[in-house]
């Protein structure tokens, strides 16, 4: 019983921590985009409204990701429910993944978004 409580809270720790990153990211990428489009005053309607349909598809790219991680964790879950110290490794194995991956592709659509008010103008 207690083995059963304590993988259950370490599983909804993992989760909190994967939406919690998306979500900081996704606000971090948001805010740095808006200041540079500000800096380099390409702000006008077409650049605003790329700039929300890139971070849009990165939020959505997020969201798949995380629910196959969410996916193959509880299948893990449930074949090693019985060894914590392996379910925890793992989860914190594809979390690192995860985060690295996010960082990179949110700052590709930074750039990316960059080029595009560029080539706009």
């Amino acid at each position: 019983n207690y083995s059963w409580s304590r993988s259950i809270l370490i599983f909804i720790f993992f989760i909190v921590l994967l939406v919690g990153q998306v979500a900081l990211f996704s606000w971090l990428a948001e805010q740095i985009t808006l200041h540079l489009l500000n800096y380099i005053q390409l702000l006008d309607e077409q650049i605003l409204l790329l700039h929300i349909f890139v971070n849009h598809l990165g939020i959505l790219i997020d969201i798949i990701i995380i629910l196959i991680i969410v996916v193959v964790t509880f299948i893990v879950f449930t074949f090693c429910l019985l060894d914590l110290g392996r379910i925890y490794r793992f989860g914190f194995h594809w979390f690192h993944w995860f985060y690295w991956f996010h960082l990179l592709h949110n700052f590709s659509f930074l750039h990316f978004g960059c080029c595009c008010g560029y080539i706009i103008r």
